[in-house]
């Protein structure tokens, strides 16, 4: 896997070693450690999809049938905690899909902006704050979504920051052989050529070959 980038003077090109099985189970440690936890528990006809990997204490209680019509649907009670990765755990699986596009993001990425559940917790305060009095059904509504975070909350308690695991994955994107061409002799090498090159998205260079002018005959 390559990934391209520049600068005003030169284009650069470096070869990416990743080993995935480490970075896959590092993966893992951060779904574990670093997801946003929530429990989740509701009524009904259709059964969830859902990720095994992010779901744990997983039940399902019969409750009764509900009626459509000709139909008859059994109607389930559902119980599970669900997680919530981080952003990071996006970046991770589009560089095991050989994205090299995402080294930028991952190079860029800003483990203290992931949102924690205080941070939840205090948007709906605010929310709160500047709800009409008059609207009961609104700050009820608000309240419940408060209780049901404060024991979400509880949940979260042994989370951890993405940083530790961040530096981690750093350490294991490997870029060697390092290579340099200067813009203006690749400006040089385009039009001696007819050509147009470009980088895109950092993944790689495509070369693409200009319309062809038309020659006219000399007497």
């Amino acid at each position: 896997m390559y990934y391209f980038y520049e600068n005003e003077v030169y284009i650069f090109r470096q070869e990416i070693n990743v080993d995935k099985y480490e970075i896959e189970q590092l993966k893992k440690q951060i779904i574990k450690n670093c997801s946003r936890i929530t429990h989740m528990e509701y009524d009904s006809d259709y059964a969830p999809r859902l990720n095994n990997s992010l779901v744990r204490y997983y039940k399902e209680t019969f409750v009764g049938y509900k009626d459509y019509f000709e139909e008859s649907r059994r109607v389930m009670h559902y119980s599970y905690d669900l997680f919530i990765p981080p952003k990071l755990v996006k970046l991770i699986d589009r560089l095991l899909n050989d994205d090299a596009s995402v080294i930028a993001e991952i190079n860029n990425y800003n483990y203290k902006s992931e949102i924690t559940i205080d941070d939840i917790i205090n948007a709906k305060k605010d929310e709160l704050e500047i709800t009409d009095k008059n609207s009961y059904s609104e700050k009820i509504r608000i309240l419940n979504d408060l209780e049901k975070l404060a024991y979400d909350k509880e949940l979260n308690k042994n989370q951890q920051s993405t940083e530790e695991f961040y530096h981690k994955l750093l350490s294991m994107i490997i870029m060697k052989n390092p290579i340099m061409y200067r813009k203006k002799d690749l400006r040089e090498f385009m039009y001696f050529f007819d050509v147009d090159i470009k980088i895109e998205n950092g993944v790689h260079v495509s070369l693409e070959k200009n319309a062809p002018k038309t020659l006219k005959k000399t007497k």
